[in-house]
C-alpha cells in the first residue's frame, strides 16, 4: 500500500489584521502549522510515502525571507527521510512574477517544483513496487490559456497509478487565476486520482474511473473561512484508492459553530454577546 498526504492552501504569511492586538501571535502560530504537518507524515505509523502542496502554500507570491527559509527546511525534513515531495504552485503564490518565491528558489526547493505552464507528465515517481505517474501544471499569466476551461490532459498510457495535481477550478470560471477546468474533459482523461486545490471547503468528486478531491484549508483564515483541521491521506493498494480524513492535532485547528442570529431583537451589543453565550451553553 502507498499513502499520499494531500495539502491544499496552508496560507503561509496570512496576517489576521482583524485581531488586532492577537494578530502578531495568531499568525505566528498559524504558520507553524506545516510543522505540524511535517511531524505527521515523519511518524512511521503513518506511513505516508509522497506529500503532494496542490497551491497556495503561501498567502502572497513574495512570503518573507524567514518564512520561506523555515517552510524549504521543514520540506527538507521530508526529502531527507525518503518521503517524496511535490509542490504546485497556486494563485495566491503565482509563479507568474519575477520576483515569485518559486523562481527565485527554483534551483533549491524540495522534491519537484512543478514549473510548466500547460498541463504535462511532469514525473515518473517509484513508491514501493508502484509508479505513479504525475500530471501538473503552475499556471502562469500569459502563458496558461483558460478560456475555454482547461480540457486538454495528457495520459502516457503506461502501466502503473495515474495522479494529476491542479490548483483550480472544477465547472467554475471566476477568472484565469481561478484556472477554470472542465470537469467532464477532466473525467474523460482517465486518472486515477486528481488532487485539487484552490477551495477552502472539503470535497470530492467521482470522475470517470477515478476521484477528484479538494481538501480544504487546514486552518481559518476569518470567520467565513474557519479551516476544516482535517488532513487528507489517499491509499492505493490492489483494492483501489481510498480517501481518509484524519484530524490534526494541532492548536490553531479549531472547530468553529455557525449560528444563525436574528440581531434585530437585541437592544445592545452587550445584550447580542449574552444572547450568543445561552444558545451556545443549551446548544
Amino acid at each position: 500500500m502507498i499513502r499520499i498526504l494531500h495539502l491544499a492552501d496552508l496560507h503561509l504569511g496570512w496576517e489576521p489584521r482583524f485581531l488586532g492586538p492577537q494578530a502578531v501571535a495568531w499568525q505566528q502560530e498559524r504558520d507553524n502549522i506545516l510543522a505540524a504537518v511535517v511531524e505527521f507524515a515523519l511518524e512511521p505509523g503513518n506511513g505516508i510515502d509522497l506529500v503532494l502542496i496542490v497551491g497556495d502554500i503561501f498567502d502572497c507570491h513574495n512570503p518573507g525571507q524567514a518564512l520561506v527559509k523555515e517552510t524549504m527546511r521543514q520540506l527538507r525534513r521530508l526529502s531527507d527521510s525518503g518521503i517524496k515531495v511535490v509542490t504546485v504552485p497556486g494563485n495566491h503564490d503565482e509563479i507568474t512574477y519575477p520576483d515569485s518565491v518559486y523562481r527565485l528558489q527554483a534551483g533549491a526547493w524540495p522534491g519537484i517544483l512543478v514549473q510548466n505552464p500547460y498541463p504535462a507528465h511532469v514525473a515518473t515517481l517509484e513508491l514501493g513496487r508502484d509508479k505513479f505517474h504525475l500530471y501538473s501544471l503552475a499556471y502562469t499569466g500569459g502563458l496558461t490559456k483558460t478560456s475555454p476551461p482547461l480540457n486538454d490532459f495528457p495520459h502516457n498510457g503506461e502501466a502503473g497509478w495515474h495522479v494529476a495535481a491542479f490548483h483550480g477550478s472544477l465547472d467554475w470560471d471566476a477568472g484565469d487565476r481561478s484556472l477554470p477546468i472542465s470537469r467532464s474533459a477532466l473525467a474523460e482523461a482517465g486518472y486515477d486520482y486528481v488532487a485539487l486545490g484552490h477551495l477552502h471547503k472539503p470535497s470530492s468528486y467521482q470522475l470517470g474511473k477515478g476521484v477528484a478531491v479538494y481538501p480544504g484549508s487546514l486552518a481559518a483564515k476569518g470567520w467565513n473561512d474557519p479551516g476544516c483541521g482535517q488532513l487528507t491521506v489517499v491509499s492505493f493498494s490492489s483494492q483501489g484508492v481510498r480517501v481518509e480524513k484524519q484530524e490534526l492535532p494541532y492548536s490553531i485547528c479549531r472547530p468553529c459553530r455557525l449560528l444563525e442570529v436574528d440581531a434585530g431583537q437585541y437592544q445592545t451589543p452587550a445584550e447580542l454577546v449574552a444572547g450568543l453565550k445561552a444558545r451556545l451553553n443549551k446548544e
